[in-house]
């Protein structure tokens, strides 16, 4: 393994395992929004709107499978695309 792929290995092994389990407890927080809107149907229509509220965490969710799949996918092997952020990193 040359030097430059073993730097772009860790760069980018960071963010990936960050963004897994990010995407982990994502499904977590569905989970349980999918459990209680399945048992609590008589909850007051506000904490409804609170629950639906935290699964604006789904545009958090999108945007780092984007950035990984901007920088492991589309820059595959581009040691200066991962060194610089680009402007949906910053």
């Amino acid at each position: 393994m040359s030097s430059e792929s073993s730097l772009a290995m860790s760069l980018a092994s960071g963010p990936f395992i960050g963004t897994s389990i990010g995407l982990f407890l994502y499904g977590a927080i569905c989970l349980q929004a999918f459990f209680y809107f399945q048992t609590y149907v008589h909850d007051r229509t506000t904490l409804k709107i609170i629950v639906c509220l935290i699964l604006f965490e789904t545009i958090h969710a999108a945007l780092s499978m984007w950035v990984m799949d901007e920088y492991l996918v589309a820059q595959y092997g581009n040691q200066v695309a991962l060194e610089g952020a680009t402007w949906f990193v910053v």
